[in-house]
C-alpha cells in the first residue's frame, strides 16, 4: 500500500483526509499492523490507480512495472 501511495505522489496526511481517517490509521495499515476494511482498500486502489489485487500482493507486474521498494 505504501508503495502504490509513494507512485502516485500522495502523503499519508493526503490519503487520510480523503478517506476520513486519522493520518495514524494509514501509518498502520502501511506497516501492516492492521487492514483497512474492505471499502477503504478499495477506495486506496482507486486513489492511487493501483489494482487491488497488486495492492494486496496477489499480482505480479512485468519487469521494469514493478512497484518501488523501500
Amino acid at each position: 500500500m505504501r508503495a502504490a501511495r509513494l507512485l502516485k505522489g500522495l502523503e499519508q496526511q493526503e490519503v487520510a483526509d480523503i478517506l476520513g481517517v486519522a493520518r495514524t490509521t494509514v501509518s498502520a495499515w502501511e506497516r501492516g499492523v492492521s487492514e483497512p476494511s474492505a471499502t477503504n482498500f478499495a477506495r486506496w486502489a482507486v486513489i492511487t490507480g493501483q489494482p487491488m489485487e497488486w495492492l494486496a500482493g496477489e499480482v505480479v507486474r512485468p519487469k521494469g512495472l514493478e512497484p518501488l521498494t523501500f
